[in-house]
């Protein structure tokens, strides 16, 4: 008899979690979702062209994550993979920076993809510094009773001190020719 309600409550009990359960890692080397360098190059901040360094956002599951951009365009990843003007923070110490704005609308990242995005040389000026970006999985949504929304907020991060030597060379040099990115304390 027990036996019988184990076999009636495992298919209900999966089935209540069905958006986490079906999350997996594509490549258990790294976290679900991560940052690596891909190189120094022109970059758009603030719909100004700037010198800076490309990074890659992955998507390490085969769930959808959604990331804040600055932008009234839309971006089909399918079609360019440069996401402009994404909400990142450069976290030194107890201090918190956010990269300039405050009208973000949210960008979807499939499974099993990655998005470039650009960051000012001005950013890299800590060498303890971190950059976070948040994201949340798209099934983390959830509506509460009164119908506000309930969001969980996740960050992946990229430390400056992981930059190979000559871009932190470079970012310095750059950052000696004058002021670039505007940012705010938050």
């Amino acid at each position: 008899m027990k036996l019988k309600y184990f076999l009636i409550l495992v298919p209900i009990l999966c089935f209540a979690h069905d958006g986490f359960s079906q999350c997996r890692l594509i490549d258990a080397r790294y976290d679900s979702v991560y940052i690596t360098y891909e190189r120094v190059g022109t970059i758009t901040l603030d719909s100004r062209p700037q010198q800076g360094v490309v990074m890659r956002l992955h998507n390490n599951s085969n769930c959808e994550i959604a990331i804040s951009v600055e932008s009234g365009d839309r971006f089909d990843l399918r079609r360019d993979p440069v996401l402009p003007d994404i909400l990142y923070r450069l976290r030194t110490g107890d201090r918190s920076i956010q990269n300039s704005g405050d009208a973000f609308q949210m960008v979807s990242v499939p499974g099993r993809r990655s998005a470039l995005f650009g960051v000012s040389f001005d950013c890299l000026d800590e060498p303890d510094g971190t950059i976070e970006v948040p994201f949340r999985y798209d099934w983390e949504d959830r509506g509460d009773k009164d119908g506000s929304t309930v969001s969980v907020e996740h960050v992946t991060h990229f430390a400056v001190s992981w930059l190979p030597k000559e871009v932190k060379a470079r970012s310095e040099a750059q950052r000696n020719k004058g002021p670039g990115v505007s940012f705010v304390d938050r």
